[in-house]
């Protein structure tokens, strides 16, 4: 995925989290315009959900589909190739 489509992807899953009373926004100025902190905190939401997904039993629907839906991962490639960049440490989805 591009550097753009991963952008939009991260907006939806953004859009998305704001339901759960998280206001996050993507910034105009894209990803770099965003801080460390705030980076950690989306990847960390990430892990969350996917690991509320996993705990899920089977049989039953995921709450957050991570897997399942492509805008997650994108949005995770987005948060870490970032990251990466700025030399920050984080906790890599395993997907």
């Amino acid at each position: 995925m591009s550097e753009s489509s991963n952008s939009e992807a991260m907006r939806k899953i953004l859009k998305r989290l704001s339901k759960t009373g998280t206001d996050w926004a993507f910034p105009k100025e894209g990803i770099p315009g965003v801080s460390d902190h705030l980076l950690i905190d989306w990847q960390k939401a990430i892990l969350e959900h996917l690991a509320e997904d996993d705990a899920t039993p089977t049989g039953l629907d995921k709450p957050w589909q991570v897997r399942e839906e492509p805008d997650w991962k994108a949005s995770s490639d987005l948060i870490e190739d970032e990251l990466t960049k700025r030399k920050v440490p984080f906790q890599k989805v395993q997907w």
